[in-house]
């Protein structure tokens, strides 16, 4: 995990972006190693950010997400919201019901937490409810 730390400065600012694209695809890292890179990759943290802007950003997105998914969860049983968004939630919450289970249950993530399936269900339900043009497929 030296190869890891050695990418930061002291303030957890990245030293070097090429470094690090190559050693995320190159390297096997331990599950939260990998975690935080993909937020990297997927744009969640700025690659310049230092330790500190990390965790406002995750703590604001994490306030986002958690907004989203009450909404829909809570529309749902809401007998004044509007039956065209119930129906199109619940559609959403029978297709992704559909696949969660069928997802590798030999994957750690699973096996140490089968809360964990309950988790990737709000998620998935909850970005589809977001990007109503994207929705849900099944891969």
């Amino acid at each position: 995990h030296e190869e890891w730390f050695n990418l930061f400065n002291t303030d957890g600012q990245m030293l070097h972006t090429d470094h690090f694209y190559f050693c995320l695809m190159n390297y096997e890292w331990p599950g939260e190693l990998l975690q935080e890179g993909w937020k990297y990759l997927f744009g969640v943290y700025d690659m310049h950010s230092n330790h500190a802007e990390r965790l406002l950003q995750e703590k604001k997105q994490r306030g986002e997400l958690e907004e989203l998914l009450n909404t829909w969860s809570t529309a749902i049983e809401d007998e004044t919201a509007d039956e065209k968004e119930v129906a199109r939630i619940k559609k959403l919450i029978y297709l992704i019901n559909k696949d969660v289970p069928r997802t590798d249950r030999n994957h750690e993530f699973y096996k140490c937490n089968p809360e964990n399936s309950d988790f990737l269900r709000d998620l998935l339900t909850t970005f589809c409810y977001a990007n109503p043009d994207i929705g849900t497929y099944k891969g």
